[in-house]
């Protein structure tokens, strides 16, 4: 009777995992990514680092599925179109459109990589110049107010380009899975 119960759990288990395959796939693959660089005893910021790429592997994960469903893998993506050559061309259109996609995300995280260091930057200067030593009673110059602003501005950057990267490949994984589901 256990047994039984047990096994409904999983079954229920598996199929929530199933119907929700577009957040799965995307912190299965982070996950993995983080065990691996930790075990492979990568600095902390490099495992940090990595965290950028993920997007673009998002999106190559997304064109093997549409490069499954066009061999055949699946078979409610051939079922969709009238004729087997349709499907065959949508599959193409879908592959330029996230190799095209691919790009742009390519470029992006590019300029996340440049805002990440011009934040390390700023908070670097930030840090030199508040341990100077200031005359008591003294306003602390503005170089320290300005390096304070330019680090919020990259991070407000940063966390719109993150967002922008992650954004697009989530939406674009998640089509293509409920297409060929």
């Amino acid at each position: 009777m256990q047994a039984a119960a047990h096994l409904g759990w999983e079954t229920g288990f598996v199929h929530g995992l199933r119907m929700h395959l577009n957040i799965v796939i995307p912190v299965a693959t982070f996950l993995v990514k983080v065990l691996v660089r930790v075990f492979s005893r990568d600095e902390i910021a490099e495992v940090l680092r990595s965290f950028a790429n993920l997007p673009l592997e998002l999106m190559l994960i997304a064109m093997s599925f549409v490069l499954g469903a066009l061999s055949g893998l699946s078979e409610s993506y051939i079922g969709k179109f009238e004729k087997q050559s349709d499907a065959d061309l949508f599959a193409v259109l879908l592959i330029i459109g996230i190799f095209l996609l691919s790009i742009v995300i390519n470029r992006l995280t590019r300029f996340v990589r440049i805002l990440f260091e011009k934040l390390f930057v700023a908070f670097k200067q930030y840090r030199q110049l508040a341990a100077q030593p200031r005359i008591p009673g003294t306003v602390p110059s503005v170089t320290v107010t300005g390096r304070v602003l330019w680090a919020m501005a990259y991070c407000i950057l940063l966390v719109m380009m993150l967002t922008l990267n992650i954004g697009i490949s989530f939406i674009t994984l998640a089509y293509i899975l409920h297409l060929i589901q």
